[in-house]
């Protein structure tokens, strides 16, 4: 766990999903940990989306993916009551950018309010607001691309 958390500004990915499956809070550490060892995160250096999927689908989860996506999609999106995972790049403290991930709570034409698993400290999450021209201009993920990963908060069920 230590040197997880030695990499801790790698462990956005398996802290969304925490919030996206909503974990109970009392198991956050082992949870996070657990999800950190099943994405691989110390070998890969944090999270892509092709990971994220899977542990989605392999968790029983529902979802849906859009790459290339405007502003307007993630507004209609989050209007829809479901979990939504973005990618943002976040300065640090080195000033460098960094690909990041973090939870939509709200997005409407002026303004998008995230969960933010607080990438370089160890408080759980940040909410953070930031106007449509602050979220535009960090919206993107290693790609370039504006993409979203929208999870379902009830498992698929198998037929």
């Amino acid at each position: 766990w230590r040197e997880l958390m030695d990499k801790r500004n790698d462990l956005c990915g398996p802290m969304v999903l925490f919030v996206a499956y909503g974990g109970p809070s009392e198991q956050y550490y082992e949870t996070i940990k657990r999800y950190a060892n099943e994405l691989d995160v110390a070998s890969n250096s944090g999270t892509n989306w092709h990971q994220m999927i899977e542990h989605v689908i392999q968790s029983g989860f529902s979802f849906s993916f859009k790459i290339d996506a405007s502003y307007k999609d993630l507004i209609k999106t989050s209007q829809q009551g479901v979990t939504i995972v973005g990618t943002t790049e976040w300065a640090n403290e080195t000033r460098s950018k960094v690909s990041h991930l973090a939870v939509v709570q709200s997005a409407n034409r002026s303004s998008v309010t995230l969960i933010d698993p607080a990438p370089y400290s160890l408080v759980l999450y940040q909410t953070r607001r930031l106007s449509r021209q602050q979220f535009m201009r960090r919206w993107h993920d290693d790609e370039a691309a504006r993409a979203f990963l929208v999870i379902q908060q009830k498992r698929a069920t198998k037929k």
